[in-house]
């Protein structure tokens, strides 16, 4: 038993796997500190794991990780898996008094805002997929308000930004 432990520490039985530091907020921009090089068994090495610190510093990540947790290409915010075809990630700034915190990643909601040309409340976007919820502090988007990035249509994105223009936004989980 002891001489089958002994052959898992072997390097060459390891693969190098960059993972998290310590406890990181999604939305944060990654530093050297953030991250480090870990050895894990090639079979348990997740798909698209990066294996160098200068490969993820300064990207953002794109949801919270958890220490000792592998940093791949799905958590940064240039993954290229960020959207679906044809789709933009949109930030959305809402009111400090709408509770985001019960907003996750992957969570489907509906965008309530006045109506640009009616000024009448109503749903603005149904069934929007959130792709990141950058962290309400000092983030990458510079600012303390409660960001929120969703995905929608470039069409949806410019209607979203002229209703946020004039008037606050809210959202409905689905």
């Amino acid at each position: 038993m002891l001489a089958g432990l002994s052959a898992l520490g072997e390097k060459h039985d390891l693969t190098p796997v960059l993972v998290a530091a310590r406890d990181i907020t999604g939305g944060n921009k990654l530093t050297a500190a953030d991250v480090e090089l870990s050895w894990w068994p090639a079979a348990i090495v997740p798909k698209l794991a990066f294996t160098q610190p200068s490969e993820v510093i300064e990207k953002t990540l794109v949801s919270s990780v958890t220490t000792r947790t592998p940093i791949t290409q799905y958590d940064l915010l240039t993954s290229p898996n960020l959207v679906a075809k044809d789709m933009v990630a949109l930030p959305i700034v809402f009111a400090s008094s709408i509770p985001i915190e019960l907003l996750t990643v992957g969570s489907s909601i509906d965008i309530i805002g006045a109506d640009p040309s009616s000024g009448a409340t109503k749903i603005l976007a149904s069934g929007v997929r959130v792709v990141s919820i950058p962290n309400s502090g000092s983030n990458a988007f510079g600012s303390t308000s409660q960001v929120v990035l969703v995905e929608v249509t470039p069409a949806l994105a410019s209607q979203l930004n002229s209703a946020a223009s004039s008037h606050g936004l809210s959202f409905a989980l689905r």
